[in-house]
């Protein structure tokens, strides 16, 4: 609506009070007019009338004897959508309506609107109109009386004609009710031919002129002004900010350490999703991050550190760009470093022991943000990164029992750690101390006289070697024997994050301190036998790889490890020992005699022992490449496998009953071809026989001491390799970390000659100068 409209309707209201003033002061003429009825102005409600879709009269009579207003607009008439209010053709016109027999038309203006307060039930609220809109035409039986009031003054002298110039419409103070205005009720009768008269029986059916006045002036302003901006845009303008402070954080050079980590972990995950937040929407932290940080502040229950994934406070309502960009970074961090240790652990494996070489698998940042991102319930999928493994899930049913039940036998348990003799300085004394009731200074760490021989009576008591020496066995005594304690626990949950999320359908997991090997087919175990595996100066490894033939009569090549360590230095002190153990040496992959490699390059010195029944690996090998050269295999002392502690090998697995286990494993790797124990072993020869497998299956050599067996049980074994302390001191749950030297070089130092001289009399000054070809002795 255009400034001349506004002000051409606010001067139709002032005039509409000046025509009210006029006729007040008529009031008596107009009395004579209440003796007879009188065509009421449009809305003009008659006494004790039932208006349309009301129950009674409004004071009690009879509505059936109560004649309805010949003027009152019928229910459900529209208005005239031809009616425009800027015709100003028709508002100068004196009248604006044809009668038909017997209908008198009214000279004074006809308001059609009514206020949203004044409107009875079942009433239609019709627009305000100008007094030139088509009045209602009354029924023929209506009667037609004058009215004996002087007629107002001609409301076209009253309306002012709209000017040209831009000139501000009047205000409401500008055209306020006349002085000596009885009351407000009075004024809603000002557009009506008849005097305001009646009696206040009849309740006001049209708003006061006042009323009307404001509402014009409002739906002027209304139209004139611009129409506000949507709340869509305002949350497009907060994510565009946001947006461009991410970009600024993670693109900028230089700021803190912590800045400099969450450029380095985050940035590709950002730059891949255009820098647009994660957990940031309409200026503040979605439901979404709640649902994450759930499981980052319930990280405890999964044998993790909450504290490592710390979260930021809430930004709160008032919040810059740049602190919700900075907000969205640290909860996208902390779910980022949660779902990395959940899945492979929290520190490199091979800190434990440089054989730990397990095959992880890190989550990337970009696939992380991209799944939570993209999930309605990221607390699902961050729990999702946890190990599926039952042996995990049990460890962790195990753990919140502990947790549940008090900490009274923690506090007293005796630490793991290295060896404790004599005379040596622990932090582990104290403890020691208390548990074998010896008095003496918390602060005094010295393994002293008394406290030894203390210890003596308890391993004598316990039928332990009683030497004094607190190693696994007495320390398992003092701690109450076969219990594990809770961070044994979460440190046995945390080398379960260390093995493949798919362990494979078909899969063998050999367990080094149970000193066992299980077969796992669909869930379900289906075969199970006794190991042997290497010494702890010798461990066997930590691995995966892959079944893929066997070894029948198999060769045994002696690995470069030992090769280096021990067999150079034999054939160097005694080539004649080499002969004795049945092994053959080679130089450059041709067999010769030992006493020739006098002066060979020993790299490329190799030994070899051929098949049969001496041969360390036994009569059949089961093959699954690796790096560490470990197989699993026959062997010849199988009375080893009746000892409880099976430690005895140089590193490979030596199986009990090995035909039987070949039986299942050719039943997996070969289906369909019924491999017997009499078919194996009737392949035994001195000829080696290689079978290669169709089906491949993955074969884990895990380290668990603690874990719960098939029928439930909690199971607890000696930490052969101390492997147990040193996760549990890396994590910084107890002990100190060990420190290990780098593994021995690939290239062993020169080969010294041997000490075997020949008989006679000592080598001559020439012989010692030119060297001399060793003899065998005599």
């Amino acid at each position: 609506m255009g400034a001349g409209s506004a002000r051409f309707l606010a001067g139709v209201a002032l005039a509409a009070l000046l025509a009210y003033e006029a006729a007040a002061t008529e009031g008596p003429a107009a009395e004579a007019t209440q003796a007879a009825p009188t065509q009421a102005a449009p809305n003009q409600a008659a006494p004790a009338q039932t208006m349309p879709g009301t129950d009674a009269a409004l004071d009690g009579t009879d509505p059936e004897a109560v004649p309805v207003d010949p003027d009152e607009p019928a229910v459900g008439i529209e208005p005239d959508p031809e009616d425009d209010p800027e015709d100003d053709s028709q508002l100068r016109s004196g009248s604006g309506a044809d009668t038909r027999s017997g209908a008198a038309t009214s000279d004074g203006p006809k308001p059609d609107d009514t206020k949203p307060d004044d409107t009875k039930s079942g009433e239609t609220k019709p627009e305000l109109r100008p007094a030139a809109a088509e009045a209602p035409q009354a029924p023929a039986a209506a009667p037609t009386v004058e009215t004996a009031a002087p007629a107002p003054p001609a409301i076209d002298a009253l309306v002012p004609v709209p000017e040209s110039a831009d000139v501000p419409p009047p205000g409401l103070a500008d055209i306020g009710p006349p002085a000596g205005t009885p009351s407000k009720e009075t004024a809603k009768d000002v557009t009506r031919d008849a005097p305001p008269a009646a009696a206040p029986a009849a309740a006001p059916a049209v708003a006061p002129a006042r009323e009307t006045a404001k509402e014009t002036v409002k739906e002027t302003a209304k139209e004139a002004s611009p129409p506000a901006a949507p709340p869509a845009a305002t949350a497009v303008i907060e994510e565009a900010a946001v947006t461009a402070a991410l970009r600024a954080l993670l693109t900028e050079r230089g700021g803190s350490a912590e800045d400099r980590r969450l450029r380095e972990t985050l940035a590709q995950a950002y730059e891949a999703r255009g820098f647009r937040p994660v957990w940031i929407e309409h200026g503040k932290l979605q439901a979404r991050a709640a649902s994450a940080g759930r499981v980052l502040t319930g990280a405890a229950a999964e044998g993790l550190d909450p504290a490592d994934y710390a979260l930021p406070a809430d930004p709160g309502p008032d919040a810059t760009a740049a602190t919700l960009a900075a907000a969205d970074l640290k909860y996208s961090n902390a779910a980022v470093t949660y779902a990395r240790h959940a899945m492979s652990g929290r520190f490199d494996p091979g800190r434990v022991h440089p054989l730990v070489t397990p095959r992880r698998t890190i989550p990337k940042a970009e696939e992380v943000i991209s799944a939570l991102a993209q999930a309605a319930d990221p607390g699902a999928v961050l729990a999702a990164y946890n190990p599926p493994h039952d042996g995990y899930r049990a460890l962790k049913k195990i753990l919140a029992e502990m947790r549940s039940a008090t900490a009274a036998e923690e506090t007293a348990r005796i630490p793991s750690g290295p060896v404790l003799r004599p005379g040596m300085r622990d932090p582990r004394v104290p403890a020691l101390r208390a548990r074998l009731g010896v008095a003496g200074d918390n602060a005094d760490t010295v393994y002293g006289p008394e406290l030894v021989a203390a210890l003596k009576a308890f391993q004598e008591d316990h039928d332990l070697n009683a030497d004094g020496v607190v190693g696994a066995q007495t320390l398992a005594a003092l701690n109450g024997g076969g219990k594990a304690t809770v961070n044994d626990i979460i440190a046995n949950m945390e080398r379960w994050r260390w093995l493949p999320r798919d362990l494979g359908a078909t899969h063998i997991m050999v367990n080094i301190p149970e000193f066992t090997v299980r077969i796992w087919r669909n869930g379900q175990m289906i075969h199970r036998t006794r190991v042997i595996t290497g010494k702890p100066s010798t461990p066997t490894p930590v691995f995966t790889d892959d079944m893929e033939y066997v070894v029948i009569n198999p060769a045994w090549n002696v690995p470069p490890s030992i090769v280096r360590n021990e067999m150079l230095p034999l054939l160097a002190s005694d080539p004649e020992a080499i002969t004795r153990q049945g092994l053959e040496v080679l130089v450059n992959g041709r067999p010769v005699d030992p006493y020739e490699v006098y002066g060979a390059d020993p790299n490329s010195i190799s030994f070899r022992q051929p098949p049969g029944e001496r041969n360390a690996l036994g009569r059949i090998k089961f093959m699954f490449p690796n790096r560490h050269h470990v197989y699993l295999h026959d062997t010849p002392t199988r009375h080893l496998f009746a000892r409880e502690v099976r430690t005895f090998s140089h590193g490979c697995i030596r199986v009990n009953e090995p035909l039987k286990f070949g039986e299942v494993v050719f039943s997996l790797g070969l289906p369909g071809e019924h491999w017997s124990p009499a078919r194996i072993e009737s392949m035994f020869g001195r000829e080696e026989n290689i079978i290669q497998f169709r089906n491949r299956f993955p074969v884990h050599v895990a380290y668990f001491t603690t874990m719960v067996d098939e029928s439930g049980a909690l199971v607890v074994r000696d930490d052969v390799y101390s492997y147990n302390a040193q996760v549990k001191a890396l994590l910084g749950l107890e002990g100190q970390v060990r420190r290990f030297s780098p593994p021995p070089s690939a290239r062993p130092v020169a080969l010294p000659p041997p000490v075997v001289r020949p008989a006679g009399p000592p080598p001559t000054f020439l012989e010692q100068l030119f060297g001399i070809r060793p003899m065998r002795g005599g």
